[in-house]
C-alpha cells in the first residue's frame, strides 16, 4: 500500500470517528437519557435537568413503565433517587448516614419523603422501626448485605428489592440469600448517568409482584 492512500485511510477513519463521537452529543440514546448534561453537572438528570436515581439506564426504563402512586419506597441510601421516587409514590423513607448530604436532600425533598440520619452500622435495622411493609425497598448505601437480609422482612408479599452495583463480588452473598429466599432476579447492564462506564443494577422479586413481572 502506497503512503498516499495509507494516509487517505487514516484521514477518512479519523474523521469517521469524529463525526460519530460528535453526533451522540447531539442524537441518540445518550442524549435522550441526560447522559451529557448529567456529566456537565455531576449529578444525575435526565435531559431535562430533572433528578433520576444513579442506577444502570436499562433499570431505570423498566422503572419509569411499571411504579405506581400508590406504592410505599424505602432506601438504603438518600440522594437524587429520593426526589425522583417522591414525584411517582405515595411515600418514600430513606435512612442517611452523611450528616452534610442528608440536609441537602432534606431541602429538596417534599412532603411525601422521611429522612433518617443514622450511622452505617445502624442502616440495617433503620426499616425495622417502621411497621408498615414496603412495596420497593432500593439498597443502594452502605452495609449492602445486612441491609438485604432485613429488607426481606420488610416487604409486602408483592414487594420487590431494587440493588444497585450487583456486579461487585463483595454483594455476591447478599445475592444469593435472596435467592435462597425465593427471589428471581433481572439484572440490567448498561451505561448509567454521569460517568462513563457499564455497570448493574438488579431487582429481585417473587411471583405475583407490583411491578408485574
Amino acid at each position: 500500500m502506497n503512503s498516499r492512500l495509507w494516509s487517505s485511510l487514516n484521514w477518512l477513519k479519523h474523521h469517521n470517528s469524529l463525526a460519530a463521537a460528535i453526533s451522540l452529543k447531539y442524537r441518540g440514546a445518550l442524549k435522550e437519557d441526560g447522559w451529557f448534561r448529567s456529566v456537565c453537572e455531576n449529578a444525575p438528570v435526565d435531559a431535562a435537568g430533572q433528578p433520576i436515581p444513579w442506577i444502570s439506564y436499562p433499570a431505570l426504563h423498566f422503572l419509569e413503565t411499571r411504579t405506581r402512586p400508590d406504592m410505599e419506597v424505602f432506601e438504603f441510601g438518600s440522594g437524587y433517587s429520593t426526589l425522583w421516587w417522591a414525584t411517582r409514590v405515595k411515600k418514600v423513607i430513606a435512612c442517611e448516614s452523611d450528616a452534610s448530604w442528608h440536609a441537602q436532600v432534606q431541602k429538596l425533598a417534599p412532603k411525601n419523603v422521611e429522612l433518617v440520619l443514622s450511622t452505617i452500622d445502624e442502616y440495617p435495622g433503620i426499616i425495622g422501626r417502621h411497621p408498615e411493609a414496603f412495596d420497593v425497598v432500593v439498597i443502594d448505601g452502605g452495609d449492602r448485605v445486612r441491609a438485604a437480609e432485613s429488607a426481606v422482612a420488610a416487604l409486602n408479599r408483592s414487594g420487590v428489592i431494587l440493588w444497585d452495583n450487583t456486579d461487585r463480588p463483595e454483594y455476591q452473598r447478599g445475592l444469593e440469600l435472596l435467592r435462597e429466599q425465593g427471589f428471581a432476579r433481572i439484572p440490567f447492564v448498561g451505561p448509567g448517568p454521569v460517568v462513563n462506564i457499564t455497570w448493574e443494577t438488579s431487582i429481585f422479586y417473587r411471583s405475583h409482584n407490583i411491578l408485574a413481572i
